[in-house]
Order: structure tokens, then sequence, then C-alpha cells
């Protein structure tokens, strides 16, 4: 019987650390769904949404006071590799640390840092990382680098087809809310249009204003036909890529 290979944790709880990495290539940074909003409301919130979230990033400290103190830079070094950050993340703790008048000890934390990559830079570490859309700040040392990069593309490679699959699927919800709308808007129209107190010039302009609608409809209608293709195809790709890497990534 095969023995389990012992996998590396790491030694620190997920919320250790009030900065944690959130770099993602694909999908934005700040996401809205704001519906149907007059445009002036739509800049002025987006400005002001943004400079509240920049301020918060600024603001916003590598490691608390206690940790500072505490200065088990071994366990932190350890991990940050893990978490694949460079070397660089060192600068970010002696800024957090300098009010509580401490100096990170760079040489634990270097040697601690090289235990965790060791974690982060697997094939699978690397095939989840491209999957999920994560930056990769080019840690790896050369030993580990080639195989962590060949899956990290790999999942590159899926995490590019399912933003294809949500944009059509996004697409065609889209447009068929839009259908709905227009459904809803003819609907009524019509009622004005039948009823028998309904003045004869607004009768007219009634009857273009469906006919507008209706060739927006149709419009709308090619859009959720256009968008179901591209879904299908889009699914057919995630389940063709699901297929090609089962065997080398079994926890996808």
């Amino acid at each position: 019987m095969r023995a389990r290979r012992k996998l590396w944790r790491n030694p620190l709880p997920a919320d250790a650390f009030p900065c944690a990495r959130t770099g993602f290539l694909a999908p934005p940074l700040l996401g809205f769904s704001w519906g149907r909003i007059m445009r002036g409301m739509l800049l002025a919130s987006f400005t002001v949404t943004s400079l509240t979230v920049a301020g918060l990033l600024v603001g916003c400290a590598s490691l608390s006071e206690d940790q500072c103190r505490q200065g088990d830079w071994a366990t932190i070094g350890q991990s940050d590799g893990y978490a694949g950050y460079a070397m660089t993340r060192l600068r970010d703790h002696a800024d957090a640390c300098r009010k509580a008048g401490i100096t990170p000890d760079a040489a634990a934390y270097s040697r601690g840092r090289q235990v965790g990559l060791r974690g982060y830079c697997t094939a699978a570490r690397g095939f989840s990382e491209g999957r999920m859309g994560n930056n990769y700040a080019g840690v790896c040392p050369p030993d580990l680098a080639p195989a962590f990069m060949a899956a990290y593309n790999d999942g590159r490679i899926v995490n590019a087809a399912v933003i294809r699959r949500n944009n059509a699927a996004s697409t065609r919800d889209r447009a068929t809310n839009r259908m709905r709308q227009l459904d809803n808007n003819i609907r009524d129209a019509q009622a004005k249009l039948n009823a028998s107190d309904t003045p004869a010039d607004r009768k007219s302009a009634l009857r273009r204003d469906i006919e507008h609608m209706r060739q927006d409809r149709r419009q709308e209608q090619d859009r959720v036909r256009n968008a179901e293709r591209g879904l299908r195809q889009a699914d057919r790709e995630v389940s063709d890529l699901r297929y090609r890497f089962a065997s080398r990534y079994p926890s996808w």
C-alpha cells in the first residue's frame, strides 16, 4: 500500500494577518451590480466606493502590534511563503511594526519563508492558484518552479474557460430580463391602445412605441440565442478541460 505523502500545513489561522493576499487576474478588483441607475449617480458612487476601498487598503497593516511584539518571525515567514508572498512582504511587516519600535528578524523570516515556499510551490497548488485567477509573484525556487508553472498555466486555461462561461451566462440572463421587461411594457402599451378613452393621437404614438419595443425584443432574443450557443460551447470546453486534467489534478 502506497504511503500517503504528508502535506505541509500553514501554521497560522487564515485570519492571522488582516491584509491577506487577494490579488486576482481574472475577476476585477471591484465588481458592482448597479441596476438601472442614472449615469451621474453611477460615476459618483463608483468614485466614492473606489476611494473608500483605497483608503482601507492603505490603512491596513500586515501585522498587528501584538504579532510584532511576539516576534515569531520564522513562523510569520513560513506563513507568508505558503501564501506565495515575495520577500518584499517583509517591508510591509517592517512598516507595520515600526510604530511599536520593533525591527523584524530578516534572517529568521527568510528561513521560515523558504520552508513555506516548499508547501506553496507544488503542482497541485500551482493549478489551484491559476484556476482561481491568483497572481504569481515568481517566488518558487528553481527546483520547484517548472512543475509549479506548468500546473499554474493549466489552471489559467481553466480560469479563462470558466470566465467565458460565466460571461455567456450573464449576457443571456441580462437579455432574458430585458425581454421580460419589454413584454410587460408592450402589454401595458397594448392595453392603453385598446382602451376606448385613449385619444387618437395618443394611439398613434402607442403603436409606434409598441413597434419599437418589439424590434428591441427581437434584438434581445437574438442576444439570448447567441449567448446560449456561447454558453453551450463554454460548458463543453470546461467539461473537456475537467476530463483532460482529472488525472493530473484530482482535487478539481
